[in-house]
């Protein structure tokens, strides 16, 4: 079983990097660090890994040409950006490149990689957001709107698989977590 993951440089991603290894999973990952990548790879057995930025079209059209045609069990939509300040005080480019990774990374990736798992029969996606969304506070607003479209994605993908073996999951660590099938 094949195991793709965004955003593994550190954090959630890296841990649920580690967690398929564990399990006996060929583990591949990606995130901007690529000095981190590395190391994280020889940790998980020589993974595959690719230093890209997501929140850029090219980023998300050389992940899916990384992948290609490989078979994909478990893909894990990690990735993640945030703005840590009012919103309106925010700089465009600082929402703009929340908006191209949050999501149409998001979107993207998971669509592509839906199609493939329906093709074959099987596979789960598994899109992490941040559990920000369901909270309101000024000083977070663009992290929030954005960050509580990732299960919306995720309905909307529910809609075109729901007849065939791909299961998707939304991840909001820490306090709750939604199946959609």
């Amino acid at each position: 079983m094949r195991a793709i993951i965004t955003g593994a440089s550190a954090g959630i991603g890296l841990e649920m990097a580690r967690y398929c290894y564990a399990q006996g999973m060929e583990v591949w990952i990606t995130g901007q660090r690529e000095e981190a990548l590395k190391a994280s790879s020889i940790e998980l057995g020589n993974a595959p890994y690719l230093a890209v930025d997501l929140s850029t079209t090219s980023g998300s059209t050389a992940l899916l040409e990384w992948i290609g045609e490989v078979s994909v069990d478990l893909f894990v939509n990690n990735a993640g950006y945030g703005v840590w300040k009012d919103v309106i005080e925010a700089a465009d480019d600082e929402l703009e490149k929340m908006i191209r990774l949050n999501v149409e990374a998001l979107l993207r990736l998971s669509r592509v990689v839906a199609k493939r798992m329906v093709a074959a029969g099987s596979g789960r996606i598994l899109n992490v957001a941040s559990t920000a969304a369901f909270f309101a506070w000024s000083a977070h607003g663009g992290l929030l709107c954005f960050q509580g479209l990732c299960p919306v994605v995720q309905r909307i993908l529910a809609h075109g698989t729901t007849s065939n073996r791909c299961n998707r999951h939304d991840a909001l660590p820490r306090s709750y977590t939604q199946s959609v099938l």
